[in-house]
């Protein structure tokens, strides 16, 4: 479609991504040290990579969950992996995240005393939900309850997401799931296509969250209903000729088998970008400060 564009924010979009991967590439292929930018707002806070491939999380997630020899134990791992988002949670329940190992009373006994140790068990990047699948006022006692439904339903949700025929199928398989709404339902999709247990394409589909929806208005104020979907394939088919455009030299990695920025990541860094862009205009700041963490190869 025709959209009305921003055009100092859709540079500064860009800006950001370009800044963002700039960051990464410093310090972590050519290993610099800090600071990395003489960005004040990229120095101080947070913000997630341009390729979430990249961020710590992930490739944490990729080494452990995703080389499970079997493909129900990752698909089951992967839904406790999004519920927490935290790799310190992950690291002390993973012997019991296989379908034959997996013991409710274990795994709530340890999280129980980590959190009671005063430990974050669940991750501070998002509100992970605090329905009462179990009826119970424990956040912990719920979501393992959902993940005890999940366990006994493994089979059927393994062989949905295993035939699904194409992303948006995909997604719409994997939110069924209770306790998986749009974004941790869409954040479970992309797993599934990054550990290769599903073929689809991340270029074919994608979901804005609401933070997504807050940065593309940025770029394209346009009054009336605006088309997220379309707005995001455009952002996604004419980065390289806005790289180009603005002189920004992006730093593709050769270990990404698609050059450019897919349209999944876009969406994420539309979220980001509305953070930068308020801390950037002076009206607040991004929630969690920048702290330097080891980083896992």
């Amino acid at each position: 479609g025709s959209f009305k564009i921003d055009a100092e924010n859709m540079h500064l979009f860009w800006y950001w991504a370009w800044e963002r991967q700039n960051i990464y590439y410093k310090r972590n292929v050519l290993c610099l040290p800090k600071p990395w930018t003489e960005d004040l707002i990229l120095q101080n806070y947070k913000f997630t990579n341009v390729h979430r491939a990249l961020d710590r999380t992930t490739v944490w997630y990729h080494k452990n969950i995703g080389s499970f020899s079997n493909e129900k134990d990752i698909v089951f791992a992967t839904f406790f992996h999004r519920l927490f988002n935290n790799i310190s949670t992950m690291e002390i329940c993973l012997p019991l995240l296989t379908i034959k190992t997996f013991n409710f009373d274990k795994v709530i006994k340890i999280l129980k005393e980590r959190r009671e140790s005063g430990q974050n068990v669940f991750t501070t990047a998002h509100l992970t939900t605090g329905v009462c699948f179990a009826g119970s006022k424990d956040k912990l006692e719920n979501i393992l309850h959902l993940m005890k439904l999940i366990h006994k339903e493994i089979d059927a949700i393994h062989h949905n997401i295993k035939n699904s025929k194409n992303l948006e199928d995909l997604y719409n398989q994997v939110i069924k799931v209770n306790g998986f709404g749009p974004f941790l339902g869409y954040q479970a999709t992309l797993d599934f296509v990054n550990t290769g247990i599903c073929k689809h394409s991340l270029n074919e589909f994608t979901v804005a969250g609401p933070g997504c929806k807050r940065g593309v208005r940025l770029i394209f104020p346009d009054p009336l209903e605006l088309d997220f979907q379309e707005a995001l394939k455009y952002l996604t088919d004419s980065q390289n000729e806005y790289f180009d455009k603005f002189n920004f030299d992006y730093k593709f990695l050769p270990q990404f088998k698609e050059k450019g920025i897919p349209l999944s990541d876009i969406e994420n860094c539309c979220c980001e970008f509305q953070k930068y862009y308020r801390s950037y205009i002076g009206k607040g700041q991004p929630k969690n400060k920048f702290q330097l963490k080891e980083v896992y190869r």
